[in-house]
């Protein structure tokens, strides 16, 4: 969700720390859980951590987002602050589990490809197909008998 939402590069949703939300209304911060006329209106923000082109920085995000991440932090189980291999800080990761940070590779080789899959093709309804439903014909050169060489 983060990745489809958050508009951000896969070693910047790897290095999100905890508490990377903050919620805002007017210029004031306001608490995500708050029941307050304010909280429906509120912009919700995420620090983003340095990067590869410049410095961290502060984006506003869908509320959902924002409502997701907090739900994962809350659950999330407590992990040990690890070493931030850009910045040299110790860092208590969004995104870890067992003591060990998600790999920005991860997400471009398992996350993404599940996310753009598509679900079967269904026949068509009718009994006629439509010419970009059925099987080009086969060339000669194409068939599966062996040739003899």
């Amino acid at each position: 969700m983060t990745w489809l939402f958050g508009g951000l590069r896969s070693d910047e949703i790897s290095r999100l720390s905890t508490g990377c939300i903050r919620w805002q209304h007017d210029g004031f911060p306001i608490p995500g859980d708050s029941d307050e006329v304010l909280a429906r209106d509120a912009v919700c923000l995420l620090d983003v951590p340095t990067h590869k082109t410049g410095t961290s920085f502060t984006k506003p995000i869908d509320p959902l987002l924002g409502k997701a991440i907090e739900a994962w932090q809350d659950a999330r189980p407590q992990q040990p602050k690890m070493l931030d291999r850009k910045t040299g800080e110790q860092v208590d990761f969004l995104f870890a589990h067992r003591a060990k940070r998600l790999a920005n590779t991860y997400i471009n080789t398992a996350v993404i490809p599940r996310s753009a899959a598509r679900p079967a093709s269904r026949p068509p309804t009718s009994g006629a197909t439509s010419p970009a439903t059925r099987p080009a014909p086969r060339s000669p050169a194409s068939s599966t008998t062996p040739r003899n060489r």
